[in-house]
């Protein structure tokens, strides 16, 4: 009855709703994706689905806090009128409560994102023995890639203290960011040796991530090369109008902002009016605003500006810009050519000379609300905009440093 069950629920979803809907708006079912007795190729489909809808959740927190904690988005208390949230405000001023439960639901979110893709790998690598060999080779690729999708999110954004990046897994000892960046690279390794030709380029511009981040400026660029080019199409954490982007619910005028974006952003904009062609704001409306400075102009982000606007998790922009810094650090290559193909991909003009700095603004505008600018100002000089003893990650909340033995 239960494999019935099972059937009915992913025949009536793929029936019933598009390829991307399925994915996102069929709810996660931890009953059936824990169940011990999933022994079956048909049960594969239905823990993907729960893998991909735990992507999405992690991708649109971390786009939100990440940001948050970092310098783009702005807590919009006394300018906004619906901005409510303390926890965001604790976020945005990086003096973070532990029992801060906007950060706990995103680490509930990794932790499932985690879980669910083990719990797969184990399936099929030990458990399900009907499955083809196509089957059992996008399961396994699935399976390793948002493993290591979960060790570098935990590497990038949760911290155990102010300034001591990384975190634990299920319940485990606390593993520092530098060996989480290595432990996502290896899964991403075994991925890939699964992957489609399209899903190789995707991980490999993900490896270079993790190596450049981890400072390994060599690997970095060996992964890089053979990354996503130009015209590949972006990798998106994927939502519907049922499972709705939360930067779009709690960053536009479309439902409840609760941020608003820094203002240099109307500044590129201001300087060159192409820059529109990639940061995407308007301007806070009237009916919205609670301040009674009428000197500022606050802005809204556009980017997602609907229920099921998709988040890019990696582009061929961003590897381009990778190959740019890299380049920059000795490791060969033209660095105004790969920044240059990305202004022209938005109708921006050429630059005749490119510098570190350069790549740094030029990621500040590319990576617009992506969450990875709260890296880039823990990794370049002078980036950092909050004072000595603030968070500089989100930290690993009370509740599992209460249930954890591991650390204190």
């Amino acid at each position: 009855m239960k494999k019935l069950i099972i059937f009915l629920m992913i025949l009536s979803g793929l029936f019933l709703l598009s390829c991307e809907d399925w994915i996102n708006e069929t709810p996660l079912r931890e009953d059936i994706i824990q169940d011990e007795k999933l022994v079956d190729a048909m049960d594969i489909p239905l823990l993907i689905v729960g893998i991909e809808a735990n992507f999405a959740s992690t991708v649109e927190r971390i786009v939100m806090f990440g940001d948050l904690l970092g310098d783009q988005f702005v807590y919009g208390k006394d300018i906004i009128k619906d901005a409510t949230y303390s926890q965001f405000d604790e976020i945005e001023s990086g003096n973070i409560l532990l029992d801060n439960n906007s950060i706990d639901g995103l680490a509930d979110n990794v932790g499932e994102l985690w879980k669910h893709a083990t719990l797969l790998k184990d399936r099929v690598e030990n458990i399900i023995n009907d499955a083809t060999e196509e089957e059992k080779n996008e399961a396994l690729y699935i399976a390793n890639f948002y493993e290591a999708v979960s060790y570098e999110v935990l590497a990038g954004f949760f911290g155990l203290a102010e300034n001591q990046g990384g975190g634990c897994i299920d319940a485990g000892p606390f593993v520092p960011s530098a060996d989480l960046y290595d432990m996502a690279v290896a899964a991403y390794d075994e991925a890939y040796n699964y992957a489609s030709e399209a899903n190789k380029k995707v991980v490999k511009s993900l490896i270079a991530r993790c190596e450049l981040y981890n400072g390994d400026y060599a690997a970095a660029k060996a992964a890089a090369a053979y990354g996503m080019s130009e015209g590949d199409a972006p990798f998106n954490a994927l939502f519907s109008i049922s499972a709705d982007n939360y930067v779009w619910q709690q960053g536009s005028s479309a439902l409840r902002a609760q941020n608003y974006v820094d203002g240099r952003f109307a500044g590129y904009i201001a300087a060159d009016p192409n820059e529109a062609n990639r940061v995407f704001i308007e301007e806070v409306p009237a009916g919205l605003l609670v301040t009674s400075d009428t000197t500022t102009t606050y802005y809204l982000q556009t980017k997602y500006f609907t229920a099921d606007a998709p988040i890019s998790y990696m582009t061929w922009q961003e590897n381009n810009l990778m190959l740019a810094e890299l380049a920059l650090r000795g490791q060969g290559g033209d660095a105004v050519a790969w920044v240059n193909a990305v202004r022209a991909s938005h109708g921006i003009a050429d630059l005749t000379e490119a510098d570190m700095n350069t790549v740094i603004v030029e990621r500040d505008k590319e990576l617009f609300l992506t969450g990875q600018r709260l890296i880039d100002q823990r990794r370049f000089d002078g980036l950092w905009h909050l004072p000595e003893g603030a968070w500089r990650y989100l930290p690993i909340v009370a509740r599992e440093r209460h249930n954890n033995p591991n650390i204190d």
